[in-house]
C-alpha cells in the first residue's frame, strides 16, 4: 500500500514538473520576442533622432537665414521608410525623427539668431 501512495505522488509530481517546464519555456519565449520588439524600436529610434537632428539642423540654418527672426517651422518632413524594416523598427524610426527634427531645429535656429543679433 505505502508503495501505491509513492508511485501516486511520483506521477502528479513528474506531471507537475512537466507542466511547469513547458510554462517557463513559453514565457521565456514570449518575453524574448518581447525584448527583440523593442531593441528593434531603440535602434530604430536612436537612428530617427541622428537623420531627424541632422535634417532639421539644415531646415534651420537655411530658414535663419533667409526669413530671419520669423517664425516659419509649420510643418515637420516625413522620413524615408524601407519597406524591409521591421514594423517596430518603422516606429521607433519615426518618433525619433520627429523628436531629432524639432531638437536640431530649435538649437540651431537659436544659436543662429544669436549670432545674428550679435552682428
Amino acid at each position: 500500500m505505502g508503495i501505491q501512495t509513492f508511485d501516486r505522488k511520483k506521477k502528479a509530481m513528474s506531471f507537475l514538473f512537466l507542466v511547469f517546464f513547458i510554462v517557463s519555456v513559453t514565457a521565456t519565449s514570449a518575453s524574448a520576442a518581447n525584448i527583440q520588439g523593442s531593441r528593434d524600436y531603440k535602434i530604430g529610434y536612436q537612428a530617427g533622432v541622428q537623420y531627424g537632428y541632422k535634417a532639421g539642423s539644415d531646415a534651420s540654418h537655411a530658414d535663419c537665414l533667409k526669413y530671419g527672426q520669423k517664425s516659419v517651422l509649420s510643418k515637420i518632413p516625413h522620413p524615408v521608410i524601407k519597406d524591409n524594416w521591421t514594423t517596430n523598427y518603422k516606429e521607433g524610426y519615426i518618433k525619433g525623427f520627429k523628436n531629432g527634427y524639432v531638437a536640431g531645429y530649435n538649437s540651431v535656429r537659436f544659436t543662429c539668431l544669436k549670432n545674428q543679433v550679435n552682428k
